[in-house]
């Protein structure tokens, strides 16, 4: 497991805005969590990568379930800024 990094360190991949969130993001990020897993074991590897991303302050929005073959499943979250991705 790597090492967990002190708040406010680490690549930043949207730059920090002096105000508050008031328009739909200009960039979706879609995390690969699951590569390769399907069904009940795709959702459970989100569930874990869920909760350990809630445990640095990202806030989970809603979880979308597997509906084949067109939806896999995904998981919407935010950062704690309130910039939204998907966990997939």
């Amino acid at each position: 497991m790597a090492p967990r990094l002190p708040p406010r360190f680490g690549p930043r991949l949207l730059p920090r805005l002096g105000e508050d969130k008031v328009a739909k993001n200009r960039v979706h990020l879609d995390v690969r969590t699951a590569p390769g897993l399907a069904g009940e074991k795709r959702m459970a590897a989100l569930e874990t990568e869920c909760d350990r991303l809630v445990a640095l302050g990202a806030a989970r929005v809603r979880r979308v379930e597997p509906a084949p073959p067109f939806e896999t499943g995904f998981i919407v979250m935010t950062d704690p800024e309130g910039n939204e991705f998907c966990l997939d």
